[in-house]
Formats: structure tokens, sequence, C-alpha cells
């Protein structure tokens, strides 16, 4: 072999551990960074060409490899917004925002065309996610999660599958698309009220209560006169402007098993009388049960809310109190039994509390009035070969659809997401010190072999002289 073919051997050979050791060195660093992927190191033998009688080596060449469908270990976390995706071929998609004075943009793209988050999409699976000072969930790497938005504002509506959706930082505070100047979303920190239109009442009503004067009698109602066996319900609702009211109810047993609703009002400050909801004149709504305690084919009480003096327009309230089979009962007792009662459909303003991930994606806000909503669903992202997914880092890489194979979208089925962890870096210890010792040793062996050139061709000017 020729002397100046061993000594560019001996040096691509120096050239290929030193960058095993480099890599070695990145992923020995990284091995608390959450979703941090490793890289290992293949080598290439090069051979440059052969003649009759010698053979010439250009030696070897190293290039990385990254391990991205390695799974981490699976650690608990104490972020309710951070999660793990369970599987190394998912991914899910991140962005980038910019903030500029007082607004937030989400989707720059300075090389014209449709707007993008970034110009490649980007992918992870380091998901310890929170909210910045923004209100945008980002990172430990400062990318915002994306995500699909809910179909329409407050109603936690999904498509069936995510492929063709929209995606959209996961946002408290609306952000601006910057192409197009709309807004990604509805405003999150706070919940618009509701107004009530169904009330569920779950109550007992007294089977021994003899009846009593009934609002088919003269007068009607409650100038018949109130009887002490007349029974109290109280309902909270939210009247049209949002504000929260009290209805009383007075509730009279007319037949055996008849009950009627024989008054009724909303007190207002301090007015004693309130606003009249059922007066002298009626109309009395009423409901009956079997003998047997169930309720009959008429279960709600249909009322008419006038207009308050608060300002509130009138409305219609439904008081539900369950079907002919089950929910409120006329059983033995002498005064009425409220088990429970749920206002199904209003509720009143509130303020953004917490958030928190599920395991199908969800991601959920939870509201002061009591409300929660999914504001968002996270679709995760599989590749024919992740391990050719261009690195940005160690645990963010962009599509590389010639590579990796296209991006395919799916909604988690419950197992894909394992909620309140993290994924820790794939990354063995022992393992890399172990490469690390080889490469170190075989980096001596190259460096042996530029020494002992060195002093053949020492010897071999000698002989000159």
């Amino acid at each position: 072999m020729l002397m100046d073919g061993a000594i560019s051997s001996a040096m691509n050979g120096l050239t290929a551990f030193s960058s095993q050791v480099g890599s070695i060195s990145e992923n020995l660093a990284n091995t608390s960074t959450v979703g941090y992927k490793l890289v290992d190191t293949r080598f290439k033998d090069l051979v440059a060409g052969r003649i009759t009688t010698a053979q010439a080596y250009d030696s070897v060449l190293a290039s990385p490899i990254d391990r991205n469908t390695v799974s981490g270990q699976i650690a608990p976390s104490s972020n309710p917004t951070s999660f793990a995706v369970s599987s190394g071929q998912n991914f899910v998609q991140v962005g980038t925002v910019t903030q500029e004075g007082n607004s937030t943009f989400y989707g720059i793209n300075n090389g014209g065309g449709p707007a993008n988050v970034s110009q490649v999409p980007l992918y992870t699976q380091a998901t310890d996610f929170s909210f910045d000072k923004y209100g945008v969930l980002v990172n430990s790497n400062g990318n915002c999660l994306m995500a699909v938005n809910e179909s329409s504002a407050f109603s936690g509506n999904f498509p069936s599958s995510p492929t063709g959706a929209k995606l959209v930082p996961v946002s408290l505070s609306a952000l601006t698309n910057q192409a197009t100047g709309q807004a990604s979303h509805p405003d999150y920190n706070t919940m618009p009220a509701t107004a009530s239109t169904t009330i569920a009442v779950n109550a007992n009503f007294p089977a021994t209560v003899a009846p009593v004067n009934g609002p088919t009698d003269s007068p009607p109602g409650p100038a018949a006169g109130l009887s002490p066996t007349d029974q109290n319900l109280s309902v909270n609702f939210v009247d049209s402007s949002g504000a929260s009211q009290t209805l009383n109810l007075t509730l009279r047993k007319t037949a055996t098993n008849t009950w009627s609703a024989i008054g009724g009002n909303i007190p207002n400050g301090s007015s004693t009388a309130g606003t009249t909801v059922i007066g002298p004149g009626g109309p009395f709504p009423t409901f009956s049960f079997d003998s047997n305690g169930k309720l009959t084919a008429n279960t709600s009480l249909n009322l008419s809310i006038p207009a308050l003096p608060s300002g509130a327009a009138g409305s219609s309230l439904t008081i539900q109190l369950g079907t002919p089979t089950t929910d409120s009962t006329q059983y033995t007792g002498e005064s009425i039994d409220i088990r429970d009662t749920q206002d199904l459909t209003g509720h009143v303003k509130g303020s953004f509390q917490s958030a928190s991930i599920d395991n199908l994606g969800n991601v959920s806000f939870n509201y002061s009035n009591g409300q929660s909503i999914n504001a968002y669903r996270i679709p995760l992202t599989s590749f024919e070969n992740p391990d050719l997914l261009q690195r940005i880092n160690g645990a963010t890489f962009g599509s590389n659809p010639l590579a990796a194979g296209s991006a395919n979208a799916a909604w988690s089925n419950g197992s894909d997401i394992t909620s309140n962890s993290v994924e820790q870096s794939n990354v063995d210890t022992a393992t890399e010190l172990t490469k690390l010792i080889q490469a170190q040793r075989a980096y001596s062996s190259n460096s042996k072999v530029l020494s002992i050139c060195d002093q053949m061709q020492t010897t071999a000017t000698d002989l000159k002289t």
C-alpha cells in the first residue's frame, strides 16, 4: 500500500471517530432533555480504486443516524398540560408564533404563498407544554403546540378525522394569521354566559299529603289561601342577560296523585314581592304520578319568565322532573325532598382557571363558573420512516417527504397518549459510555498509524542521505 494511502486512511479514521465522539457527547449532554432523540454513527468503508499490484484506500466515512423511533422512558409529571406520546412512530406538530407590540401572530411565511406556521412543518415528542406569558402552550424548546380547534365556539365539536383539518396554535387568546389577518379562534380567557332553558330537578314528593283546594277552585291558586301542606321549590337559573336568578315556586297537591305549581316569583333586590311568574290567574302547570309513585307522561313544568327589572328580556324555562320511569317520585313523606337540582343549559360568565390534556388528545379548559370545554384536539402524525426526518435540534424535526414519507394524521385511540407524563431522552448512559471508550481506542489506533507512517517517512528520508 502506498504511504500516502496509509496516511489518508488514518486521517479519515481520525475524522470519523471524532465525529462519533461528537455525537456521543451530544447524547450524553442531553440525557435529561425531554423528548431528545439520540444520534448514532454509521461507518462506511470507502474504496477509492484498485490496480493490478496494489489497492488504494480512502478508509472510512462516518455519517449520523437519528434514532427517532426508539422511545424514551415515560415519567409522571405534575403539569396537567404535559403528556407523552406512547409510540415512537407518532409525533405532534408544533410551530412558532411571533409577538409584535400588543399583537400575537402565527403563520409567518416570508416566502409568499399559503401561510404556514413555519416554512417546514415541525414535529416533536418533547411534549412538556405549559402556558407562556402570552397564553400560548409552548414546550421547553419554545415551540407552540398545534391542534384542531373546535368547529364552533365553546361547543367541543371536532371532525371525525383530523386529515385535512386546519391546525392552529393552542392558545387562550385569539391569535392573528399573518397572511389573512383572521383570528385563529375565539378568546378562551373568558366563557360567555348562556341563558338557562332547562332545569333538571330530582325530588321525592310526599305521598301522604292530602289534596287541598286546587287551581280549579274559586278563587283559584294562591288566592284560595295557602295550605300548610303546600311545598316550596327553589331553583337557580341564568336569565337572558347572563345574571343568576332564583325562582321560588309554590307546589300544591290538587288531587290524589296530581301536583300543580300555584304560585311563583323571582326576588328583585329589596322588593319583597319580586317579579311574578305564576299569578292568581294562572296558568298553573301540573304533573302527576301513578299509584306506584312513578311519574306519568307529563314530566315538566313549562314556565314563562317575564322581563325583569334588571333589563333581562322575557324567556321560557322548563323545570324537568324526569321521565315516566326515572328521577322524581311520589313516595312516603310529609315534605318535598330535593335530591338534586342541575341547570342543563345555562351558566353565568366564567374566567379561565386551568387546563388539562386527556389520553384522547382533548385540550380542556376549566372556568370559574364550574364549566369546562374541549377547546382543541391534538392529532398525532406518523411517517413511514421517522428516522429520516430533518433534524432541527435533538427534539424537533422537519418534514422530509422524499426520505421520511408523507405525514399521516390521526386521532389518539386512547392508548397513544399518556396524560400528566413526559417522554424522557432515549439515551442510555451506559451504552454511550461504552461506545465512547471504543471510539477513543479506535481514534488512538489511527493516531498510532500516523505516528508509524511518520517514522517510516523519516527512515526513508535518512536512507537518501
